[in-house]
């Protein structure tokens, strides 16, 4: 089996999805201590705006962190263009840390009929799941064209 040697691309696509996993992490000891406030003190704000946004955001998040990390490893395993790589790394980098920091941000605020960053939201996921469609066809193929 051949050692394939990290791009940069590679490196700082690890090491982002990596901060975002720490960043998500260390969230979910605000998020157990306002579960536990909330469970002494208010049980209806557990179903509230900014508790179900932040929950998503605390999860959300790190399972993107990892698919950050996932991409970087399996990024040399595949001949794409540079540009495509990079497409990929961009898409893939603003939904994570759309998932981790924004999102936890819109939880802050009520919506709006016109939110503006619900739509960089939206706007930063669908690039995200493009991202990650492009790679898996390229995983596939890469996996079709091995002898």
């Amino acid at each position: 089996m051949k050692v394939r040697k990290m791009t940069r691309t590679s490196l700082l696509n690890m090491s982002f999805g990596f901060f975002m996993l720490f960043f998500g992490s260390c969230s979910g000891a605000f998020l157990a201590n306002i579960t536990t406030e909330n469970i002494l003190h208010e049980p209806k704000e557990l179903s509230a705006w900014a508790y179900v946004l932040f929950k998503s955001s605390h999860g959300h998040g790190n399972l993107f962190a990892m698919i950050q990390i996932l991409f970087a490893l399996s990024l040399p395993h595949i001949k794409t263009k540079k540009s495509l790589q990079t497409a990929q790394s961009i898409g893939l980098t603003l939904g994570t840390f759309t998932m981790t920091v924004l999102v936890y941000f819109r939880s802050l605020f009520k919506p709006e009929h016109i939110d503006i960053l619900g739509f960089f939201v939206g706007l930063s996921l669908s690039l995200f799941m493009i991202a990650l469609l492009s790679h898996s066809v390229s995983l596939m193929k890469a996996c079709f064209m091995q002898r």
